[in-house]
């Protein structure tokens, strides 16, 4: 097993983004001192552990696991110091050895990257491509979901970014959110386009585009609202046609759709995703950081920054053989490679093949030596994955 990816997540955020389930808190420099050290602690920790249970001779040096991508993700990420930084990225160093054309992500908010500064420093540390929360161009509808930037700090941070040197860059967007008609959305996809065609000497502005329907979660602001009957969810009919013109736009503009959610240029798909949706093992560090071993277990740290600091031991399962078929249909039928009959038991294609034909029948989805969703599958896959699942 040589594949391995590296995930950290950073809980600090500097304000709450509305919509934003995710685990984060605002605290400040005494808590991410604190976050910082349990991070090198939990490292070596995981480091060790698991060379001891993955031991790799072809690895050089031979005593460090050896990573494909690495991702910073939160929270933001862009909200840790220069020293905090360095302390991190020596030790992910120290640990781990990192191939020599590893993917480092680092998510940022636009307006962390309006001058050069970060951009540069992270340049510096090795990262290679960035990850940029801009959900919508519309000042007005930013300021509604309680984001900190402007558009005009997006267009500022793609220019620092590939005036540092860092050339692959992904952007966020988000549909369905309150008040958001199908011409807002059209906006702010033509925008996101004209940023891919606008070029940076030989490069992209925007190599990478994932996009995301809006999904009111317990627990966030937005939920509140939506409660309190202060905000309408957009139907969904709208965002369908939402979903539609974002496609269509984006393979117009040359985007390969390899995942239900995510659209690339030519060579700049994520690596680190592609090895969640693959299988591949990952360790994940940090708060509520979740790893797989690859083979059947999981494990997560607690959503606790103060339990996290003080080593709250982490929870872990032990995935069934139906579990882990599960796994394989709601991962690999994501992306547009499909889910290869050749992972499956003879019992599970039989199983599968007979669950699917109706599907295949309607033109939901094609089988030969793997099963994918078509282009009208896409729209319905979440009921396909559920009758697809294992019936126990």
């Amino acid at each position: 097993m040589n594949k391995l990816s590296l995930y950290i997540h950073v809980p600090f955020c500097q304000k709450r983004c509305h919509y934003c389930s995710f685990y984060s808190t605002t605290f400040g420099k005494a808590e991410r001192d604190l976050y910082v050290q349990a991070l090198l602690r939990e490292m070596e920790t995981r480091a060790e552990m698991w060379h001891q249970q993955h031991p790799n001779k072809d690895t050089a040096p031979a005593d460090r696991p050896e990573v494909q991508t690495v991702y910073f993700g939160g929270g933001t990420p862009s909200q840790l110091d220069e020293e905090e930084l360095s302390l991190i990225f020596t030790a992910i160093r120290h640990h781990f050895n990192i191939a020599n054309e590893a993917e480092i992500t680092f998510e940022c908010n636009p307006d962390d990257l309006d001058s050069t500064d970060l951009a540069t420093t992270l340049k510096r540390f090795g990262v290679n491509r960035i990850s940029m929360g801009v959900q919508s161009f519309d000042d007005e509808m930013l300021r509604s979901i309680n984001r900190r930037h402007s558009a005009a700090q997006v267009f500022n941070a793609i220019r620092s970014v590939h005036k540092a040197g860092i050339h692959n860059v992904s952007i966020d967007l988000i549909y369905g959110l309150p008040n958001q008609t199908l011409e807002d959305w059209k906006k702010d996809v033509n925008r996101a386009v004209s940023l891919a065609q606008e070029s940076h000497g030989p490069y992209p502005a925007v190599t990478h585009i994932s996009s995301y329907c809006l999904s009111i979660e317990p627990g966030t602001h937005l939920y509140n609202m939506h409660a309190r009957g202060e905000i309408k969810e957009v139907d969904e009919q709208t965002t369908l046609e939402m979903y539609s013109y974002l496609i269509n736009a984006l393979e117009a503009a040359g985007f390969l759709h390899y995942e239900i959610s995510n659209f690339a240029l030519p060579g700049y798909h994520s690596c680190h995703n592609t090895a969640y949706w693959t299988g591949v093992p990952y360790i994940g560090l940090g708060p509520a950081a979740h790893s797989y071993d690859g083979l059947a277990t999981r494990r997560w740290n607690s959503s606790d920054l103060k339990a996290y600091c003080a080593n709250q031991p982490y929870e872990e399962e032990h995935l069934t053989p139906s579990e882990l078929y599960d796994e394989l249909v709601m991962t690999r039928l994501r992306t547009r490679d499909g889910l290869p009959l050749s992972l499956l038991t003879e019992a599970q294609r039989r199983y599968i093949l007979r669950e699917a034909r109706r599907y295949v029948e309607t033109g939901h989805l094609c089988v030969d030596e793997k099963i994918r969703l078509t282009r009208k599958g896409i729209f319905i896959s979440d009921t396909i994955f559920a009758d697809l699942m294992s019936a126990e």
